[in-house]
């Protein structure tokens, strides 16, 4: 027999080389993060009732009232004079009665008309009329015949309109310019 030439051996295991290794997770980077919600930007929330601005008060003379469709109630009478506290004393018609002397007061007021005639003043009749005006003017004091302010011929002045313009012994329904005739007729 040749003999046992005995067991090769074992060359052993080849041997674990290891693990390669964990490289490790490549890691979170993290989340991107939320840049979170936009957001509500809420209701822009009620601005509440505006809430009452008051009464607005009296705001003087109301002026040219315009066309409303509606007739006005009473008449308004504008006068250019020299007299700085002119009144105007009239008979409605209403009740066949003249105002208390020296009459109503008339306010300032600034409008055109004619350069020569003095300041241009004021009165709103806001009452019932019966359609027909019967007036003169004064001074606001009236003594004598010089303290009146009437028409050509020192005549009563005589309207239908709800609103006229007297300059110089004259009455027209509109503002007069220069243009117009303030003499009155030879009597």
């Amino acid at each position: 027999d040749t003999g046992d030439t005995g067991d090769t051996g074992d060359t052993g295991d080849t041997g674990d080389t290891g693990d390669t290794g964990d490289t490790g997770d490549t890691g979170d980077t993290g989340d991107t993060g939320d840049t979170g919600d936009t957001g509500d930007t809420g209701d822009t929330g009620d601005t509440g009732d505006t809430g009452d601005t008051g009464d607005t008060g009296d705001t003087g003379d109301t002026g040219d009232t315009g066309d409303t469709g509606e007739e006005p109630v009473g008449f308004t009478a504008h006068y250019c004079t020299g007299w700085t506290n002119p009144s105007i004393h009239f008979d409605n018609g209403s009740n066949g009665t003249w105002t208390e002397l020296p009459g109503k007061t008339m306010v300032l007021e600034s409008v055109g008309g004619p350069k020569d005639c003095g300041t241009w003043f004021k009165y709103v009749h806001d009452e019932e009329w019966d359609g027909t005006v019967t007036f003169v003017f004064n001074n606001g004091n009236p003594v004598d015949d010089a303290d009146w302010g009437k028409a050509c011929g020192l005549l009563d002045f005589v309207s239908t309109d709800k609103e006229f313009w007297v300059v110089s012994g004259k009455m027209f329904n509109y503002l007069p310019t220069e243009d117009d005739n303030f003499s009155c007729p030879d009597e």
